[in-house]
């Protein structure tokens, strides 16, 4: 009986391993009923890997595109805010000229017309002074030195009115030179070219 036994038990202990390498067979290589084993596994993660990488690297394509474009847009950005302050400096410079030289042409206007006044003044004085031949009349005092200014409608004098007349072309100049830099537009991009 102990014969019997001990072969069985070797049987047995055959018949346990096979099914022992069978199950480890059926778990590395699967079974169509089972699934995939380990290697099916093994290659799944591989494929999943891969494909992560390639999103991976897609990933940081795009964001480096998206790097290289706002970066290519700051410098379009630089430098059509330089063309900007250009053209807006041109353009008021060209303001601060132009209303320079009008009241430069109106203020020399105003000064000839001046001087003009002031001679016809003096020369009014130096005829109003006595009698024909420059002998003073007897027995009438001696005129004050000097011609006192025209009598003017306003009750200003020739040089109060040359002083006022000064001041209102610098102030109807700068308002001038305030309306034109107000109308340029500072904020707007250059002009599109047709």
């Amino acid at each position: 009986m102990w014969a019997a036994l001990t072969g069985n038990l070797w049987r047995a202990g055959a018949i346990a391993l096979v099914g022992i390498c069978l199950g480890l067979l059926v778990q590395i290589h699967g079974a169509p009923v089972l699934g995939g084993g380990l290697i099916a596994e093994r290659d799944a993660a591989i494929a999943a890997t891969a494909t992560a990488r390639r999103e991976r690297d897609a990933e940081r394509a795009a964001h480096q595109a998206t790097k290289d474009h706002y970066q290519e847009a700051q410098a379009q950005a630089a430098r059509d805010e330089t063309l900007r302050l250009a053209r807006v400096k041109g353009e008021q410079e060209r303001i601060s000229t132009d209303v320079a030289e009008n009241y430069a042409r109106r203020l020399a206007d105003y000064r000839a017309r001046y001087e003009q006044l002031r001679q016809q003044a003096a020369a009014a004085a130096g005829t109003a002074g006595g009698a024909a031949g420059g002998e003073p009349v007897p027995g009438v005092r001696d005129a004050a030195p000097g011609a006192d200014a025209p009598a003017c409608a306003d009750g200003l004098s020739l040089d109060q009115r040359w002083d006022a007349t000064q001041q209102a072309l610098q102030l109807d100049e700068l308002i001038s030179w305030i309306e034109r830099q107000a109308r340029v537009p500072a904020n707007d991009p250059a002009p599109k070219e047709n």
